[in-house]
């Protein structure tokens, strides 16, 4: 058997997410039934991160186990060759020994985007058009709830059955031209966390009636039911992920 690391790149838009499912179409499914199609070989592939439906990724890390045996440059170039466009392998090593992508991660850089004016049809797969005027200094003060080290069970899917305590080490917001980008950087997050963390954000910092404190008390209440609003899926990225050395 012959072990290979990879980074993959791909537009979420028209899949339902990384983790291959019975129903719909996935990143993992696509990869999969390519490199059988193409090489003839069975494989094995594990993802460092389930991105969900229509969320896109620039650094996905992925373990492979495979019989073939191909110089690296060879099989990465054979099988991009293959793959939609929506997907690209931007890098691919041989290992000596199995890789598990979920093991020794030190951090994941995640980034969402939004838009306070409508974008064009190409930018929108990657961006939130946010319909509502908002308080930016009001904006940039809310990360600092979020921050360290919180059970977060109000802000997942409640479906999470492991510890819903993570740890963020860092939340920050840049104005660019066109939108505003959000930087999430943390060893891991549960399932919606960042988009129900980002959404929540949005809607106290385009209410006069919501605050600091508002957010503060809904972490507090550690209930997955709260109402606040949830980012949809196509302004979320993850960006990269690091490994201890």
């Amino acid at each position: 058997m012959n072990y290979y690391k990879a980074i993959v790149a791909y537009d979420g838009t028209d899949y339902q997410g990384w983790q291959s499912q019975k129903h719909g179409k996935t990143i993992q499914d696509v990869l999969i039934k390519t490199f059988k199609n193409t090489f003839f070989q069975p494989i094995l592939i594990a993802g460092a991160s389930r991105t969900d439906a229509r969320v896109h990724a620039l650094g996905q890390v992925i373990g492979i186990q495979t019989p073939l045996e191909l110089p690296s440059s060879r099989l990465m170039q054979i099988w991009n060759e293959n793959l939609p466009n929506s997907i690209l392998l931007k890098n691919l090593e041989q290992s000596q020994n199995i890789f598990n992508p979920r093991l020794n991660v030190v951090e994941k850089i995640y980034q969402y985007d939004f838009a306070l004016e409508k974008l064009s049809p190409f930018d929108s797969r990657y961006c939130l058009f946010f319909n509502k005027k908002i308080d930016l200094e009001k904006l940039l003060r809310l990360p600092e709830v979020f921050i360290g080290t919180h059970d977060f069970r109000s802000f997942c899917t409640g479906d999470d059955f492991d510890s819903t305590v993570k740890t963020i080490d860092d939340i920050t917001i840049y104005r660019l031209d066109d939108r505003i980008r959000i930087i999430f950087k943390g060893q891991s997050f549960l399932r919606y966390m960042i988009r129900r963390i980002v959404g929540a954000m949005l809607v106290v910092s385009a209410s006069k009636n919501l605050d600091q404190a508002d957010l503060k008390n809904a972490l507090d209440q550690k209930d997955p039911q709260q109402s606040l609003f949830t980012a949809p899926p196509q302004g979320l990225t993850l960006i990269s992920i690091k490994y201890k050395e």
